[in-house]
């Protein structure tokens, strides 16, 4: 806990990657079969989409299927327990859940959950990872995908999380659920440009659309924003990172100025590439559960030079690690520079203050929220309330 290091991988030599040996899919007959091949080389694109990010010394590989470890085919919940569970000697397991029952009979999650992934076994002295399973629900492909170019998106979104990567909130609540492009009260009146495309959408957010033409299966199979790049470069630190890049510190505290809060997305754009170039944070990510007034962040990734905004944004879906997020009466606002603090007569919170980023520079930018003394306050008595507005 002190440490705050997170579990991990060796990457000394690449980590191995097994891949099922039976059929992809059991088809109905108006399907292309789709040869194992083709699902071994879209396991083998996805891994590479996370080994050619140069600023991450992460390498894995596939060097075999599961016959060649001794396992069989993993068919059905009749047999997932011997790869979901014991310890096979290491590595990443990829399964082809042909029937999408492993899913619904063995996980016990709904039969439309595309995927789900784990780290499984790890040294508790060292952290290192040492087995993860990977599942892909071989039923959700859609027809006409017949190279799995639009479903090989979640081979790479889950494999990110086999390596131990959380969601990312950068973009893909925008495009999935109309999230403001900033703080939510400023509107258009942004300091950025509000023109975002499918391009845009990090591979690990949480939710993605595989249907060819027109989901966006094709934008997120690849490691290409900087979200995701910076996430797995933190994790796996290529020699030079982060000094090679600029970073934001600091903490997201209560209108007190003291009291943290976890739980907390923060986001910061580059003014002049605001969604490729934006890399998100959640405060507390790197501490326990039960520290829920810790509320720090740390935002590695930038680009020198480059001029950021930065603002605390409420997750709308798939808040993780540290617990679901809770609502902020005081809401979202951007970092203000030295005019920050809990008081929203003289903090304006559409008010942004740029952050130059420099190589080898860490900058303190801690985001007080906003009050306005006597104004009325909400506070949810009932957990796991969720509130989106109030009137």
């Amino acid at each position: 806990k002190e440490q705050r290091i997170p579990y991990r991988w060796d990457v000394s030599s690449p980590v191995r990657v097994y891949t099922d040996s039976g059929p992809f899919e059991i088809i109905p007959s108006q399907f292309t079969p789709i040869p194992n091949e083709v699902a071994d080389a879209a396991v083998a694109f996805s891994i590479g989409q996370w080994n050619d990010v140069e600023s991450s010394s992460f390498q894995a590989q596939v060097v075999g299927d599961f016959e060649s470890i001794g396992l069989p085919d993993l068919d059905g919940p009749a047999n997932a327990g011997l790869v979901i569970g014991p310890d096979n000697g290491g590595g990443v397991h990829v399964i082809y859940d042909q029937t999408g029952t492993i899913m619904r009979d063995f996980l016990g999650v709904p039969s439309s959950v595309l995927g789900i992934a784990q780290p499984e076994w790890a040294d508790e002295n060292t952290g290192v990872i040492t087995e993860s399973w990977v599942i892909v629900n071989s039923q959700l492909r859609w027809v006409g995908d017949d190279q799995l170019q639009n479903f090989r998106a979640i081979f790479t979104h889950e494999f990110g999380h086999a390596i131990n990567l959380a969601h990312s909130q950068t973009n893909g609540a925008i495009q999935q659920y109309a999230d403001s492009k900033g703080p939510l009260s400023c509107g258009t009146t942004l300091p950025y440009s509000t023109a975002i495309t499918l391009n845009d959408r990090e591979t690990m957010y949480p939710f993605l659309n595989v249907r060819p033409g027109t989901g966006n299966g094709l934008q997120m199979s690849t490691v290409n924003v900087s979200d995701d790049k910076t996430s797995v470069s933190n994790l796996y630190p290529a020699p030079g990172y982060p000094e090679t890049h600029g970073s934001i510190t600091g903490r997201i505290l209560r209108t007190d100025g003291t009291t943290g809060i976890t739980g907390v997305n923060i986001i910061a754009r580059n003014l002049d590439n605001p969604y490729a170039d934006a890399i998100s944070a959640m405060s507390g990510d790197y501490v326990r559960v039960a520290e829920n007034n810790d509320g720090t962040f740390t935002i590695n990734g930038l680009t020198p030079g480059a001029r950021y905004a930065l603002y605390n944004d409420v997750i709308v879906q798939g808040g993780f690690p540290t617990r679901q997020p809770e609502y902020l009466p005081e809401g979202e606002e951007f970092f203000n520079g030295e005019n920050e603090s809990g008081n929203g007569v003289t903090d304006d919170r559409c008010q942004m203050t740029p952050i130059v980023a420099a190589a080898g520079s860490v900058t303190q930018a801690d985001i007080t929220l906003n009050s306005v003394q006597g104004a009325p306050k909400f506070t949810p008595l009932v957990g796991g309330m969720v509130l989106n507005s109030i009137s």
